[in-house]
């Protein structure tokens, strides 16, 4: 990878109003592709973990509306919230994500609201990515092409059509990463701190960024600038994570891992790398990996010559290699977008194949079109899997806003499933917080088990046991999810399917969710007229 310093004057830097333009321009492409992919249209809950970012980021704009101004306790007004609407997890996760999701829905508190905000966070990385092309040696050509590259990858694709915070830890992660690289050039107080604020953000909206504590020891190390730990500008670096990003990880630990798998370093190492070799490959492709790994081998052999080696060359791959190792010894699970935080350093490096000179060299259209066959080629071996699909839980949701008076509504289905209908439902309700309704998941009433489901045990032994519990704990609604998958499928699902079997549903309609073949039946039953002596 080129060693140009991000210092370094480049005739072909942008203006800040060409900036502008270009995130706009980026912002339209990902928002494009959301529509494209059925976001807007599709209701959330097509991965297990996107209801709990949407109810947490409504619960912040709600406090951040209401009960802030009325004086309410903020612990106090998360519990009452998942009283109501038991997807709330902070706690579980930091809140930098949710705080700025609950500022952008102050004007407007809906799931498309919603979505363009994750718009905007894929244009915006798209953007950063074309702005670290051009300061890592792109041409301004190329930079572009790159960002586009970034914005139009499968990968981001998927992210983009889910309300999930990945997006925004990797424009944190990629921005602290940047200002280290600065930091290097110019150790000054000021660039050590705000390094410090950056690295704090990105921890505080998700923990992987944790590898960000190893990028100054990687780049010290491999650029021998030993002199900066005598500098208190290095020393007090750090401190804007000692004082808001650590004690939040410490304060939350012990809910943390409840999430967290029960395996030691040793044996999730060899079932990590595995996996993570694996997905790497479906989830990038061989094109981009095999051109990536081409423009890193110049980096690399700059290195072995010693010649020069950029600060943010150095900084940059320090991260992917923190993030990696990381990846292998936490057992925090597997998951294929993990590995977002790597795209924009893979495209990046592919950008600085053997066909692309240095920013400073005259314009040659080739490069260009090389770069556009690769990244034609990228994309068109990787399969984008399906749109976005997640329907039927609006549906019922918006049922039950007509049938009455708030109530409490027993919910049976998987985890997306659980999870949809209480967004659903917190997201169309306009009197949520003054008559808000109680939605009661089954795999909380109906079983018993830790956070990530260890030690499940069914709640109820009989028909009786259950009317009973849902008479005392005054049930009104039963959402009965005939399309729970056959992997997912637990005694409390077998249970119900056997009681409700005589049962005459209120309502009934036709469920999609992600990654389960066909339709399916959603069942609304009105409890009391069914359990009465």
């Amino acid at each position: 990878m080129p060693s140009l310093k991000p210092e370094a004057p480049n005739k072909s830097q942008c203006h800040p109003w060409q900036w502008a333009l270009v995130l706009v321009v980026l912002t339209g492409v990902a928002v494009l592709m959301q529509w494209l992919n059925a976001a807007y249209s599709a209701d959330i809950g097509a991965d297990p973990d996107e209801p709990a970012h949407a109810v947490t980021s409504l619960m912040m704009r709600d406090y951040l509306a209401s009960g802030m101004w009325k004086g309410v306790h903020p612990m106090k007004f998360a519990q009452d919230y998942y009283d109501h609407f038991p997807k709330v997890a902070l706690g579980h996760y930091p809140p930098a994500f949710y705080g700025v999701a609950g500022l952008w829905l102050l004007p407007a508190a809906s799931k498309t609201a919603l979505m363009a905000l994750i718009g905007l966070l894929a244009g915006g990385l798209g953007t950063l990515t074309a702005a670290l092309g051009l300061r890592s040696g792109l041409d301004r050509g190329s930079s572009l092409l790159v960002g586009f590259w970034l914005v139009l990858l499968p990968v981001t694709q998927k992210q983009s059509m889910l309300v999930m915070s990945d997006l925004l830890l990797v424009i944190g992660c990629l921005s602290a990463t940047w200002l280290w690289a600065r930091f290097l050039v110019g150790p000054t107080v000021g660039r050590g701190l705000l390094f410090g604020v950056v690295a704090a953000f990105a921890i505080l909206v998700k923990g992987s960024a944790m590898a960000l504590a190893l990028v100054p020891v990687i780049s010290i190390v491999v650029l021998k600038r030993w002199s900066l730990l005598k500098r208190w500008s290095f020393w007090l670096a750090p401190l804007p994570v000692v004082l808001t990003a650590l004690p939040w990880t410490l304060l939350t630990m012990e809910i943390t891992k409840e999430g967290m798998l029960d395996q030691s370093v040793s044996s999730y190492f060899p079932e990590a790398f595995k996996y993570y070799a694996e997905a790497s490959v479906y989830t990038f492709g061989w094109v981009l990996l095999l051109v990536a790994t081409i423009g890193v081998g110049r980096w690399i052999y700059d290195v072995l010559k010693c010649r020069s080696a950029g600060p943010l060359a150095v900084s940059m791959l320090g991260f992917a290699v923190a993030l990696v190792g990381l990846y292998l010894v936490s057992p925090t699970g597997l998951s294929a977008r993990y590995l977002l935080p790597l795209a924009p350093l893979l495209v990046i490096s592919a950008a600085h194949g053997w066909w692309v000179r240095r920013a400073d060299a005259s314009p040659n259209p080739y490069r260009y079109l090389a770069i556009i066959v690769v990244m034609k080629l990228s994309i068109g071996t990787v399969d984008r899997g399906p749109v976005k699909v997640a329907s039927g839980f609006g549906t019922v949701a918006s049922r039950l806003l007509d049938s009455g008076p708030p109530g409490k509504v027993l919910v049976i289905s998987d985890a997306r499933g659980e999870g949809g209908l209480v967004a659903e439902l917190a997201f169309r309700s306009t009197d949520r917080l003054e008559h808000p309704w109680t939605v009661v998941r089954g795999s909380k009433f109906m079983s018993k088990s830790d956070w990530i489901g260890r030690g499940y045990q069914a709640a109820f032994a009989s028909a009786e046991e259950f009317r009973t519990a849902a008479q005392q704990e005054g049930i009104a609604w039963v959402v009965e999810d005939t399309g729970v998958p056959e992997g997912y499928v637990q005694r409390h699902h077998q249970q119900l399917a056997e009681w409700s079997a005589t049962w005459s549903p209120a309502f009934e309609t036709q469920a999609e969710k992600q990654w389960v073949a066909g339709k399916h039946a959603l069942k609304l039953f009105h409890l009391p007229s069914i359990t009465k002596p």
